[in-house]
C-alpha cells in the first residue's frame, strides 16, 4: 500500500468503526425504538383472547415500524401480525417457556404486568433485529462493495492491525486470501477492543500491572 493511500484506508476503517461502535448502535437503533415503544398505546386489562392479543402485538410491531425503523415502513395489519408472531415464536424467552404461545400465557397472567412484560420483549427482539439490519448495511455499503484493488488495500491495512492483536494467526497469509474477509477482520478487531475496554473500565487491569 502506497503512503498516499493509506490515509484514505484509515479515514474508512475509522468511519466504519464509528458506524459500529456502541453509542452509534444506541443512537441509530436503540434509542428510536425505544421512544416508539414508550408511546404506544396498550390495553391496561390483559387481553381475553388470541384474536386481540395478537390485534395488540400487530398494532405495536406496525407502530414500530412506522415511527422507528430505518427506512420507516407502513405494514399492513396482517403483515404486523405475522412479523409479531415470526419475532416472538423465534425469540421471545417467557417466565416458563419460549415461543409465540409462552408470550400468550404470560401476557394473560392476572399476577404481573404481562402484557407489558411481552411488548418490552417484543421491544428488545425488535432492538435486536434493527442492529443486526444496520451492521449489515454498514459493512455491505462500506465493504463489500468496494472494488477489487481498494478491498486488497483494506485487508492488508487490517491484517498488519490484528498482527498487534495476535501476531501468529495470520502470519502466512496474503492480503488477496483476506480481501473477501474484510469484514470479518474488522468486527473481530472492534470486539477484542471493546473486549479490552471493558476490562479496564471495570477495573480489572492486566496482571502485573
Amino acid at each position: 500500500m502506497s503512503s498516499h493511500d493509506r490515509p484514505r484506508i484509515n479515514r474508512l476503517l475509522e468511519e466504519v468503526t464509528r458506524l459500529l461502535s456502541e453509542d452509534c448502535l444506541r443512537e441509530s437503533c436503540d434509542e428510536p425504538i425505544e421512544e416508539a415503544v414508550g408511546s404506544f398505546q396498550w390495553p391496561e386489562s390483559p387481553p381475553l383472547d388470541q384474536a386481540i392479543f395478537l390485534d395488540t402485538l400487530g398494532s405495536f410491531v406496525s407502530h414500530v415500524y412506522a415511527h422507528a425503523w430505518s427506512p420507516k415502513q407502513k405494514l399492513a395489519p396482517g403483515q404486523a401480525r405475522a412479523e409479531a408472531v415470526r419475532l416472538l415464536q423465534g425469540h421471545y424467552q417467557g417466565q416458563n417457556a419460549s415461543g409465540y404461545e409462552a408470550a400468550y400465557l404470560d401476557a394473560r397472567h392476572s399476577t404481573f404486568a404481562g402484557l407489558e412484560f411481552v411488548l418490552g420483549q417484543l421491544g428488545q427482539i425488535l432492538v435486536d433485529k434493527a442492529r443486526k439490519q444496520w451492521v449489515r448495511w454498514v459493512l455491505h455499503q462500506y465493504l463489500d462493495c468496494l472494488p477489487w484493488p481498494l478491498r486488497l488495500q483494506v485487508a492488508s491495512e487490517l491484517m498488519q492491525r490484528w498482527q498487534i492483536v495476535d501476531p501468529e494467526s495470520l502470519h502466512q497469509v496474503n492480503p488477496s486470501q483476506m480481501a473477501d474477509h474484510c469484514a470479518d477482520l474488522l468486527v473481530a478487531q472492534i470486539a477484542s477492543e471493546s473486549q479490552v475496554s471493558e476490562m479496564l473500565s471495570a477495573g480489572n487491569g492486566f496482571p502485573g500491572f
